[in-house]
């Protein structure tokens, strides 16, 4: 049964979050999640594993290389590496835990776009949150805002949703202005004949 007590929110949770944040900057996540999803089967079908992990009388040395020689043949290498670093901390015991804390996290955040904000200045955290929860309306869905700042902006936004750019800066519309300009110029010199080339 998943814990919540302080020192497994602290000191496992950590290795759960860096654990879903390089899966996904990798683009492995969900190979990851499979890995986890594999984990617990295995935990689930079979407690003596548990007694297994928090048994004092056996080394974290031998745990890991228990753990190893069951499930390093089919886990992603960020799997085990997170795994070994847990046992680097003598944290093995909590292996369900992390487990389950993972495939929270990853359920929480698989219902989350990511938004990068890019602005000419800093936004206070009360704006950021606001900003988040308008897109969240928009979009359906809860949202993580990661905001950047660009000074060559001059003003407005510009919004990255996944591969689409939302271009609402001043300094786009100041183009998009130039370039018609240039369109009615060039349209009124071909009404006179004095086209660019013409004759």
């Amino acid at each position: 049964m998943l814990q919540t007590n302080w020192q497994i929110s602290t000191g496992v949770k950590v290795y759960a979050i860096a654990l879903f944040d390089s899966a996904r900057a990798a683009g492995c996540l969900s190979d990851v999640a499979a890995d986890m999803e594999a984990l617990a089967a295995v935990l689930r079908a079979a407690p003596r594993w548990h007694v297994f992990l928090r048994a004092a009388t056996i080394s974290t040395g031998e745990k890991l290389a228990t753990v190893e020689k069951v499930f390093a043949a089919g886990l992603q290498s960020q799997t085990l590496g997170a795994i070994r670093a847990m046992a680097r901390r003598d944290r093995l015991e909590f292996l369900p835990d992390f487990v389950a804390l993972f495939q929270a996290l990853e359920k929480e955040r698989s219902h989350c776009v990511a938004v990068e904000v890019i602005a000419p200045t800093p936004w206070e955290e009360s704006r950021r949150q606001l900003i988040a929860e308008r897109l969240a309306g928009v979009l359906g869905r809860r949202v993580d805002l990661n905001l950047a700042v660009d000074p060559l902006l001059i003003a407005g936004v510009q919004l990255r949703i996944g591969d689409r750019l939302i271009d609402g800066t001043a300094r786009r519309k100041l183009a998009a202005m130039r370039a018609q300009l240039r369109r009615s110029v060039l349209a009124g010199l071909r009404e006179k004949g004095g086209a660019p080339g013409a004759g």
